[in-house]
């Protein structure tokens, strides 16, 4: 139990790193990486049977096999089937790629490409890199705490009461089917 109240903690301050990381804009430089923000195009492709369904950015609309997306803001890590593609890319790059694991296709597409092959065309027009705060008194006042210590009482404290809400409702659900099971109505 304690160990997964310190995993719980762990991660909560994770997130907290993540979501008040400092952006900078990137530089010539600098490749895509984890939690980075870019504004990406992205072209698609789906092909089932082997057959290429449209071929044409006007058939694509018409027929709904295939679309084309400019100017997408898209943050790395909320994708986990793109992301192996785009990480290690530069501004101004584009790379093609395709998924064919039914798996990946289900979880980006939905269901109704359970059948599909996808081929991707993407590329990174600007970015910004996200440089996480330090697990210190940094994070603690750009969350609005006097002090580190002060931030993880309150993230423990806010798990620990998390956990308890989530055990008694459960035992209020336990009691109502027991109760509806000894009492059947008609």
């Amino acid at each position: 139990l304690k160990e997964t109240l310190e995993k719980n903690v762990g991660q909560a301050l994770e997130n907290l790193r993540r979501q008040y990381a400092d952006l900078m804009p990137y530089t010539d430089e600098d490749v895509v990486g984890s939690d980075d923000t870019l504004t990406i195009d992205l072209l698609c492709f789906f092909k089932k049977d082997s057959v290429i369904l449209t071929t044409t950015e006007d058939e694509a609309w018409q027929e709904e096999k295939s679309f084309s997306k400019e100017g997408i803001l898209h943050v790395v890590g909320e994708s986990e089937q793109l992301e192996p593609h785009l990480l290690g890319m530069k501004i101004g790059e584009t790379k093609e790629f395709q998924l064919s694991d039914q798996k990946e296709i289900v979880g980006l597409m939905g269901p109704q490409f359970s059948n599909y092959q996808i081929k991707f065309v993407v590329k990174v027009h600007m970015g910004l890199k996200a440089n996480r705060c330090p697990l210190d008194d940094s994070l603690a006042e750009k969350v609005g705490m006097k002090n580190f210590d002060a931030l993880h009482q309150q993230v423990i404290a806010m798990i620990s009461n998390k956990r308890k809400e989530q055990e008694q409702m459960l035992l209020q659900q336990q009691v109502r089917n027991q109760l509806l099971a000894d009492n059947q109505f008609e």
